[in-house]
């Protein structure tokens, strides 16, 4: 039995207990599962299949560990490479024309054309961009030193070069409003993004958040991971209020002709369809986020 079947079973028979804890925070079996599977089925709608070679460029993080087991349960075999990895480095994989899929995970206020360029040419096939909020307040609470418009000009950039382009929200900070919410959304749909994912705002064991909330009295040192709840002072919104948003926004996302008339005319541009024609075996189901992101 692999790791990621053990991984499913005990996400199944003890859901709450601790898989990994790393830089001292805690994830369960459950939270681990979730995320690999998420994972994997990007990775799956990308066309990732059993033999296939992915190189993954994040730093030591939680992130890569969930990427890893992804691809893992998939049966793709993962090239890790150094987040230091600049111009030169990346022109090596272009000399050495090495038959691999790889994805880079980019924080929009370092985008660099030059670098987008050396990039796509040594194969680098889809980046990543950490987004989370839809106005620059939001921005502001999750300190990210970012401005809306370098939001813009990272993700045109992604799409200049040809890049498949995924922004990911987090949706649910205490300081949010309806307006927010609704901001994020809308921001979503007018970026030039190939797929989007929106999550609960979570309280992770280390984090400025938890520490705060513990000292608040609103969460305890035993919790390891706690979502964002009105009913706990977490936030303005109930849990499934917040989840509502999250899956709404996906719909309004995915469900537009706008959207898929543009994944078409990428698909010529890319000479790729295989996004196109997850979108269209999508158009059958009745719950546009269940099958894309959980399969």
């Amino acid at each position: 039995m692999n790791v990621v079947r053990v991984l499913a079973s005990k996400a199944s028979d003890t859901p709450q207990k601790n898989a990994i804890i790393f830089e001292s925070r805690a994830y369960t079996f459950q939270k681990v599962f979730k995320k690999v599977s998420l994972s994997a089925a990007v990775l799956r709608r990308l066309g990732v299949k059993q033999g296939d070679r992915v190189a993954i460029q994040l730093p030591k993080s939680m992130d890569f560990i969930f990427l890893f087991l992804s691809n893992l349960s998939i049966g793709g075999v993962t090239l890790p490479l150094n987040t230091a990895y600049k111009g030169k480095e990346v022109e090596y994989f272009l000399k050495e024309k090495l038959d691999i899929e790889m994805w880079a995970e980019a924080r929009v206020n370092s985008a660099d054309e030059e670098l987008f360029k050396k990039m796509k040419k040594a194969g680098f096939k889809a980046i990543a961009f950490g987004i989370d909020g839809g106005n620059q307040k939001v921005l502001d609470f999750y300190n990210k030193k970012t401005k809306m418009s370098q939001i813009r000009k990272a993700v045109n950039m992604s799409r200049k070069m040809g890049f498949y382009t995924y922004g990911t929200f987090i949706m649910g900070a205490p300081i949010e409003k309806e307006k927010d919410l609704e901001d994020s959304i809308n921001l979503a749909k007018s970026l030039p993004l190939d797929r989007v994912a929106f999550f609960v705002l979570e309280y992770g064991a280390g984090s400025p958040l938890w520490e705060e909330a513990i000292k608040d009295g609103k969460i305890t040192r035993d919790e390891y991971l706690v979502f964002a709840d009105s009913a706990r002072g977490l936030g303005n919104f109930p849990k499934e209020e917040i989840d509502a948003y999250a899956q709404r926004a996906h719909r309004e996302f995915y469900v537009r002709s706008s959207y898929f008339v543009d994944q078409i005319i990428q698909g010529f541009k890319r000479k790729d369809f295989r996004l196109v024609k997850a979108l269209i075996k999508l158009a059958f189901q009745k719950d546009v986020t269940k099958p894309y992101w959980g399969e």
